[in-house]
């Protein structure tokens, strides 16, 4: 069968409708997504905290400021002192060096070359350390409540400290087993009092000494032995913080 051109063309156009219409290739979930630029967020300058923030008086100390928004290197004023040292060691640390204050509570003060400027109310605090003294022991000789030198020496270890802090020191006197318990009671009380006066010499008040005596009551070895003996024959200084 021949076909003349009207046809022809009346079929060609069809097809292109066809293909512009019907056959059109249907958009994906994937064709219809938008892609969104995130915003940068610019941090404001801001303090957190104050590593140390309790130091000694009069004495110039490391330390470490955290925040956000250190954008450049700041100045650093606690109540008007100049902190010295400083550098930014990120956006959210800075290190410096606290000058020397006198005893008080301080504000951090953090100024950016901006002019932007944050404050920790009360972020550091100069206060004195405190002293915490070890205990000590004498050992005596045989129904003895003589100090010997060896326990002298042990006790003159501790004295300076006792001194400079001010505690309040209970010493407590010991005995080994061998004795009736009144007669170790005794001998304990003997011993504590002696340690006591020996520490009233080199200057510390008896208001601040208690003396007490626990006999055979608290062995520190509960051997049978002169080894366990001589480590029980003891009074005990120690120190009430």
């Amino acid at each position: 069968m021949r076909m003349t051109a009207r046809c022809l063309a009346t079929l060609v156009l069809g097809a292109s409708l066809l293909a512009t219409t019907g056959c059109k290739k249907k958009k994906t979930d994937e064709d219809d997504t938008l892609i969104e630029e995130v915003p940068t967020v610019e941090e404001t300058l801001s303090v957190t905290s104050l590593s140390p923030s309790q130091v000694e008086p009069n004495t110039p100390t490391q330390a470490v400021l955290y925040g956000a928004g250190f954008t450049a290197t700041p100045e650093i004023s606690i109540n008007g002192f100049l902190a010295e040292d400083v550098s930014a060691r990120t956006e959210n640390v800075v290190d410096l060096t606290l000058p020397g204050l006198p005893l008080g509570t301080y504000d951090v003060e953090v100024s950016l070359p901006t002019g932007e400027t944050a404050t920790l109310r009360g972020g550091l605090r100069v206060e004195e350390a405190e002293v915490r003294c070890d205990a000590a022991k004498a050992h005596f000789a045989f129904d003895s409540d003589a100090i010997t030198s060896e326990s002298a020496a042990a006790l003159r270890a501790q004295v300076h400290c006792w001194l400079e802090s001010d505690v309040t020191l209970r010493i407590e006197g010991h005995c080994d087993e061998r004795g009736t318990i009144e007669y170790n009671l005794a001998l304990g009380d003997r011993r504590a009092n002696a340690v006591a006066g020996w520490l009233q010499a080199q200057g510390i008040p008896a208001s601040r000494i208690k003396a007490v005596s626990y006999g055979e009551e608290r062995p520190v070895d509960p051997g049978h032995d002169e080894a366990a003996w001589a480590q029980n024959r003891r009074a005990e200084v120690l120190p009430q913080h």
